[in-house]
C-alpha cells in the first residue's frame, strides 16, 4: 500500500505541475507616452509635405506610476519628426513616412520607425472639419492596429536616462511594432491657410506582450484544487488504515 501511495503522490505532483505550466501566458502592457503639439499649417496641394510639431509629454510606466518632467525621464520633451515621405495623396491621406523621436537637446535619437497604416498602406486620417483622428482604433491587444513598423530603439541609460526607454527595450526589443494615435482640432485638409491642427490627444502605445512567467487560469486552479482535495483524502485514509 505504501508503494502505491508513493506512486500516486508522484503522479499527483506531476499532473499539478502540468496544469500550472500548461495554461495561458500572462500579459503585460508596455509603457505609453502622451503626445503634445500640432500639425502646423497642413498644405492642401497634392504632393505637399506633412510636418509635425509634436513633442512627448507625460509617460506612464508598467508599474502604474508616471513622470511628467524631463528631469524625471529624459524621453519627455522629445520631438517627433518626419524624415521622409508623408506627402499628401488626398484630402485625408498622406504617403507612408519615416519618423524619428529625438531627445529634447537634439543630440540623441530614441526611436526610428515607419509610420504606415497596416490596412491602407499610407497615413490615413478620419473625421471631418474641424476634428480629425489618426488611428482612432488603436488597440493594445490587436497588432493589426499598430501603425509604426520597423521600430528600432536606441536607449542611452548613461547619457539620456529614461525609464520609459528601459522598459520599452526590455519588453519590445528591436524591429517591432508600436501604435501612434492622434486627435487634432483645426484644418487638416488645408482649406484655410495658416490654420494649424492642434492636438487634443496623442498616445504612443506599445502592445500587451506575453511574458515568460506562466500563470494559472481559472480552470487550472479548479483542477488543481480538485486534485489537491483527492490527494489529501487519500493520504489521510492511508494514515488511518496504517494506525
Amino acid at each position: 500500500m505504501g508503494e502505491k501511495r508513493k506512486y500516486l503522490l508522484i503522479l499527483f505532483v506531476f499532473v499539478s505541475v502540468f496544469v500550472f505550466i500548461g495554461t495561458a501566458w500572462s500579459q503585460i502592457s508596455l509603457p505609453t507616452a502622451v503626445m503634445n503639439g500640432s500639425i502646423p499649417n497642413p498644405p492642401s496641394a497634392i504632393g505637399s509635405q506633412l510636418t509635425f510639431n509634436i513633442t512627448t509629454g507625460t509617460v506612464n510606466y508598467r508599474d502604474a506610476t508616471f513622470a511628467d518632467l524631463h528631469a524625471q525621464d529624459n524621453f519627455i520633451g522629445s520631438s517627433v519628426n518626419i524624415l521622409s515621405g508623408g506627402l499628401r495623396t488626398g484630402p485625408m491621406t498622406f504617403s507612408s513616412a519615416s519618423i524619428e523621436i529625438r531627445d529634447l537637446d537634439g543630440t540623441h535619437v530614441y526611436i526610428t520607425a515607419d509610420l504606415i497604416d497596416p490596412l491602407t498602406g499610407d497615413i490615413t486620417f478620419t473625421g471631418s472639419f474641424p476634428v480629425y483622428f489618426l488611428n482612432i482604433g488603436l488597440n493594445a491587444d490587436d497588432p493589426d492596429t499598430f501603425n509604426l513598423s520597423n521600430v528600432v530603439l536606441f536607449p542611452d541609460p548613461v547619457g539620456h536616462p529614461s525609464k520609459f526607454m528601459d522598459e520599452m527595450q526590455l519588453k519590445l526589443g528591436e524591429n517591432n511594432i508600436l501604435g501612434l494615435t492622434l486627435n487634432c482640432t483645426g484644418d487638416l485638409e488645408g482649406n484655410v491657410p495658416g490654420f494649424d491642427c492642434l492636438l487634443n490627444n496623442g498616445i504612443l502605445q506599445g502592445g500587451n506582450m506575453p511574458v515568460s512567467t506562466p500563470a494559472m487560469t481559472q480552470w487550472g486552479m479548479i483542477i488543481f484544487m480538485v486534485l489537491a482535495g483527492f490527494g489529501s483524502i487519500y493520504y489521510i485514509r492511508g494514515k488511518r488504515i496504517k494506525t
